[in-house]
C-alpha cells in the first residue's frame, strides 16, 4: 500500500476542480445553437499551428466552432490580430482547448502570442 500525504491528495483535488470548472465555463460560453453546429479542430503544436500541407488558409462554414486544441508540451494562445471579430482564448495548457463560434464572414488571421511567428489564417463563408 502507498502512502500519499494529505497536502498532495488536497493539491490533486485542486487541481481536478479547476480543470472542471474551466470545461464548464468554456461550455457556458458558447451559444446553446452551438450545440448542432459544425466543428473544425486546429490542434497547435509547439510553435505551430497544424494544418494540411498546401493549405495556407482554412476555410470555414459561418457558424463553425474553431476548436483549438493544445497538443503540445508549451502553453499556447488563439488570439486574432486581424478579422472581422477579434477573441483571444488566454492561456492554453498542454491537452488543454478552446472552443469559438465563428459568425462572421471574413479572412481572420489567428496568432499565438506567446510564440512569435505562429500564425494561422482563417476564411469563414457563408
Amino acid at each position: 500500500m502507498t502512502f500519499t500525504p494529505a497536502s498532495t491528495r488536497r493539491t490533486a483535488i485542486r487541481i481536478a476542480s479547476a480543470a472542471a470548472i474551466g470545461a464548464a465555463a468554456a461550455a457556458a460560453a458558447l451559444p446553446a445553437a452551438a450545440a448542432t453546429a459544425p466543428v473544425k479542430t486546429i490542434s497547435m503544436r509547439d510553435d505551430f499551428f497544424v494544418r494540411a500541407a498546401n493549405d495556407a488558409t482554412i476555410t470555414l462554414k459561418k457558424g463553425t466552432i474553431v476548436r483549438f486544441a493544445n497538443r503540445g508540451v508549451e502553453n499556447h494562445n488563439a488570439t486574432v490580430a486581424i478579422g472581422p471579430v477579434k477573441f483571444r482564448s488566454g492561456k492554453i495548457l498542454p491537452g488543454g482547448v478552446y472552443r469559438k463560434q465563428v459568425t462572421k464572414t471574413g479572412k481572420y488571421i489567428v496568432v499565438c502570442t506567446i510564440h512569435p511567428g505562429m500564425q494561422v489564417n482563417l476564411r469563414v463563408i457563408k
